[in-house]
């Protein structure tokens, strides 16, 4: 079964971040960039397991329209699903500069259903490294290691790492590092919006195909 994610809502109600009383003349409603406003990749795992749900996070919004922070309000039921949510919406999603009376962060609800139909072609991740026997660890290949991983490598908005995650492991744990350790070699350029660019997200799929028999 291929998967899709066919359905992703957004509450408008926010809320002022910190505990301090609101400003009742300040103007801190969100405006989403609805450009930016995708639906994450399907994690493979997820769609081989056919898991389905709906996630929904609280996001912290900042004034220049970036999520600083995101945690989970509601689980769709797998972990993994309600990752690549947060991980996706932290990484990409944005909303236009808040009001300058609007002196505090701002907080919000997203809902992201994910579901499987068997019609649709799954979103890939954005770039696969296929290892060649040279970028196998010492000793995997001897052992018939083999397997994906996807890393999520985030980038700033000069498209340095700055961070990296394995989101879906091989297994074995020489493999994932190898993994991360090629994704991090990789030229990255960071995505922009209305031409300026900003800091994102790259999931990259690396295979480590098992010997030949």
């Amino acid at each position: 079964m291929l998967a899709a994610i066919v359905a992703a809502g957004l509450w408008s109600m926010a809320s002022p971040a910190v505990a301090a009383a609101p400003d009742p003349m300040a103007d801190c409603s969100l405006h989403p960039i609805i450009a930016t406003h995708k639906v994450p990749p399907y994690p493979a795992e997820s769609s081989e397991q056919h898991e389905q749900g709906a996630t929904t996070l609280a996001v912290t919004i900042n004034a220049q329209g970036v999520p600083t922070g995101v945690s989970l309000d509601k689980s769709s039921g797998f972990e993994r699903l309600d990752d690549a949510a947060k991980i996706w919406v932290l990484g990409t999603w944005r909303w236009q500069p808040l009001a300058a009376s609007c002196t505090r962060d701002v907080r919000t609800l997203v809902k992201i259903n994910f579901v499987l139909t068997g019609d649709t072609t799954p979103t890939l991740p954005s770039l696969t490294i296929n290892a060649s026997d040279a970028d196998f660890p010492s000793g995997a290949k001897d052992a018939k290691e083999s397997g994906n991983a996807v890393v999520i490598v985030y980038v700033d908005d000069k498209g340095s790492v700055v961070a990296t995650r394995v989101g879906s492991s091989t297994t074995f744990n020489d493999l994932d590092e190898r993994a991360v350790y090629l994704a991090k070699r990789r030229a990255f350029q960071a995505p922009s919006i209305d031409g300026k660019p900003v800091p994102g997200m790259f999931w990259i799929v690396v295979k480590f195909a098992p010997p030949p028999t």
